[in-house]
């Protein structure tokens, strides 16, 4: 368990680095748009890889990793079916997102494949409890990434085929070891039936609607801001969230030591859940303190390694992210208790509540500016905050009113 909070606060770390090399090699413009296409890449791998890391981490925990529902999908069924909605879903949302250049549709088509094949192969690494693959693949996509837009090109197309092509390349050689995705994946095929994508979606839609509406929330700014103003604000609003982000960083990396904890033999949220419960909430508190205290004595630097303008605006949109972060790390590892209890249809149904806030907030914009002044990156912002602060908090307290919420 140790090893799975260092691998994920260094992941964490090179998405901070990653985010401030890309600033120092592109233009403003650029980095906007680059960031948006990976945002839409992104919220596709996590439709298509129907919540597999989430579901293994569940299923480790209970001693069961090797158990793919039950033993009625094989590895290969999934792994093809996951391919299948990527390919299928990212010319769609694509378009849904205002994407119409057919350069970038084929971007994060190669891209959502990418990061869906990477994703369900890690998830195999989670279940065998091999924590340094499970996490190795994100660091090793962000050092190939920054390899080849530093010394090779600066075509975001070339950048993201090669990127694909290599990463795809590697998890190969990674499967010829481990023999996750056996050779009979092409005879696995014709086996694929309607019953068994129903039998995989009746499992993992709720989970699957969680983790696309949590990455959504972020790229709903950004297109809001893409499509309103400039690719500039997106790509200023994407940096501020990944500086805010630090807050939460403890939280983030005792997700797993929520779910542990969670999982001993009571059925019942008793006394003993309640003090492991904040007892991870206040160890991510006292992570969080310092860092904040850190961002508000260096932010002139951060703000200058990152090259954004040293103004009221940036500062205090940066001000905002900070407070929701730290109300979101107030509130504990929530997300994980309601899962490991078997309530994510419910909070599923939070999600869909607060991604409803942020979208009546954004595209109210016009009409709220008239009655209050205010920068579209402040107000998006403001946004996001609200939207991710309210479904924690209706979560915790709907999670701790229910006296006698029961487990799987």
């Amino acid at each position: 368990m140790k090893n799975s909070i260092i691998f994920k606060i260094l992941t964490l770390i090179l998405n901070f680095i990653f985010y401030r090399i890309l600033t120092g090699n592109l233009s403003s413009t650029i980095f906007g748009e680059l960031i948006y296409l990976f945002s839409i890449s992104l919220s596709i791998s996590i439709l298509s890889n129907l919540g597999s890391d989430t579901i293994v981490s569940k299923l480790y925990l209970k001693n069961k990793g090797d158990d793919f529902f039950n033993g009625n999908i094989s590895y290969n069924e999934f792994h093809i079916i996951s391919l299948v909605i990527a390919i299928i879903s990212s010319p769609i949302i694509s378009v849904i997102y205002g994407i119409t250049n057919t350069t970038h549709i084929f971007i994060i088509f190669f891209v959502s494949l990418t990061l869906t094949n990477a994703r369900v192969f890690g998830s195999n690494f989670l279940s065998i409890k091999n924590f340094f693959f499970y996490y190795f693949f994100s660091i090793f996509g962000f050092l190939l990434f920054v390899v080849i837009l530093t010394y090779f090109s600066s075509s975001l197309f070339f950048i993201f085929l090669i990127s694909s092509i290599l990463m795809n390349t590697f998890l190969g050689i990674i499967n010829n070891k481990y023999k996750f995705l056996k050779i009979t994946i092409f005879k696995d095929i014709k086996k694929i039936n309607f019953q068994k994508i129903i039998l995989i979606l009746s499992k993992t839609y709720t989970l699957i609607i969680i983790l696309f509406l949590a990455a959504s929330h972020e790229l709903l700014s950004q297109y809001w801001l893409n499509h309103n103003f400039d690719y500039i604000l997106s790509g200023q609003v994407a940096i501020l969230f990944r500086i805010a982000s630090l807050t939460v960083i403890g939280l983030a990396a005792l997700n797993l030591t929520a779910y542990s904890s969670f999982n001993k033999e009571s059925n019942i949220f008793n006394k003993e859940y309640h003090k492991e419960y904040f007892k991870i909430l206040k160890i991510s508190l006292l992570i969080s303190l310092p860092i904040i205290l850190g961002i508000f004595l260096f932010h002139k630097f951060i703000l200058n390694w990152f090259n954004l303008p040293l103004n009221n605006e940036i500062l205090l949109s940066l001000l905002i992210l900070i407070i929701g972060q730290f109300f979101v790390v107030c509130m504990g590892p929530i997300s994980m208790a309601m899962t490991q209890f078997n309530k994510q249809k419910i909070f599923s149904i939070f999600y869909m509540f607060g991604c409803l806030i942020n979208i009546i907030l954004l595209f109210s914009y016009n009409v709220i500016s008239e009655l209050i002044s205010m920068p579209p990156l402040i107000y998006s912002t403001i946004s996001y905050s609200l939207c991710f602060f309210s479904i924690n908090l209706i979560a915790f307290i709907y999670f701790f009113y229910n006296s006698k919420l029961k487990k799987i």
